[in-house]
């Protein structure tokens, strides 16, 4: 407790905008600080559902030790500003990374990231589409992962959309839904390789399937016509088929494997 206060210390510090001498948002200072917050969430915390479904880490009854760090890591993310956000969110995920909890506990995970959503109050929640961004871009990066690290990411992804729904989810809005549709792609022509893995594959499959979903069920009706184009050029077709790029102007390639299941 003693190590959580000296902490909380220096973010109070960074609050008021003291000269700490040093530029406390390095990423090899923020690798010290972001950590023992998350370690001692997870050693103190029990899993508990809300009723609309959404995760969260809830501190167990009478612990401080899980709470005071839940709450200082909250009081880190406010005063994050968009332009200190991925000093505090990469520990995040090296975190996750290390210890595997992308598999091990993927109600943790997405516990944590709804946490640091709802961190962002106004008049900052336009800024919550950097952490839901955050995540699309280390599920791009582990894009040669086991199929279960993939599917922690995509779950932690899905569980964080319904907390930004009320705000800009950003203009990058066209490369979450060209991310998540290509690793779907990915994903058919990975396992036509081989059926080593193919249940693991095809419940990844169905993750990305939910959360594309989940993402189209909040965007604005200006949006969606672009992101149905942008869909349909990645849509396998059988060969002979409907050219749907006479319609939608996107050109359509066929998988290469052209089996049945596939298509």
């Amino acid at each position: 407790m003693a190590g959580l206060q000296g902490l909380r210390g220096v973010i109070k510090k960074i609050g008021r905008q003291d000269n700490l001498q040093m530029n406390i948002w390095d990423l090899d200072h923020m690798n010290k600080i972001v950590p023992p917050f998350l370690f001692n969430m997870h050693s103190h915390s029990v899993a508990q559902s809300r009723e609309s479904g959404e995760i969260q880490p809830v501190v167990e009854e009478g612990d401080s030790l899980g709470g005071y760090s839940q709450d200082s890591l909250t009081e880190l993310i406010t005063f994050a500003g968009l332009s200190h956000i991925d000093s505090v969110l990469k520990p995040i995920l090296q975190h996750f990374d290390l210890n595997k909890l992308w598999i091990s506990d993927k109600e943790f995970t997405a516990g944590v990231y709804v946490i640091v959503v709802e961190a962002m109050q106004p008049p900052r929640r336009q800024d919550r589409y950097k952490a839901v961004q955050s995540l699309v871009d280390h599920l791009d990066a582990k894009v040669k992962e086991s199929w279960e690290t993939k599917q922690g990411i995509l779950g932690t992804l899905s569980k964080c959309v319904a907390v930004a729904a009320d705000s800009s989810l950003g203009p990058s809005v066209l490369d979450i839904f060209r991310t998540l549709v290509r690793h779907l792609r990915i994903s058919i022509e990975t396992v036509s390789e081989g059926p080593s893995d193919l249940t693991s594959s095809l419940t990844f499959q169905q993750s990305i399937t939910i959360t594309v979903g989940e993402f189209a069920g909040v965007l604005p009706d200006y949006h969606k016509p672009d992101i149905l184009g942008l869909i349909n050029s990645y849509v396998p077709v059988a060969s002979g088929g409907l050219d749907s790029g006479a319609t939608t102007g996107l050109s359509v390639h066929p998988l290469a494997p052209q089996d049945t299941q596939n298509r």
